[in-house]
């Protein structure tokens, strides 16, 4: 289970699984077809996260640039700051 082993769960893990099966079980096409669309949604999700984390590291490196700038441009003289900039 994905919360016990911490890992995240990827479509390759719900696409491959293997149910027993059973005389009044579930039509195994509409099971399969399901779950498809599952792991379909969690690649989906998997890409966003990247996506959004790449993002995020840019933003990080951007501000970092940003304030090493500022605080070269910045003058020896002003003392200091009080105010959030």
């Amino acid at each position: 289970m994905i919360y016990l082993t911490g890992k995240r769960l990827g479509p390759h893990q719900i696409r491959s699984v293997e149910f027993d099966r059973c005389w009044r079980g579930l039509a195994p096409d509409q099971v399969r077809s399901h779950l498809d669309r599952v792991a379909g949604e969690v690649e989906r999700l998997h890409r966003h996260i990247r996506a959004v984390e790449a993002d995020g590291d840019r933003i990080r490196q951007a501000l970092r640039c940003w304030q090493s700038e500022y605080a070269q441009r910045r003058p020896a003289d002003s003392g200091p700051r009080h105010g959030r900039w």
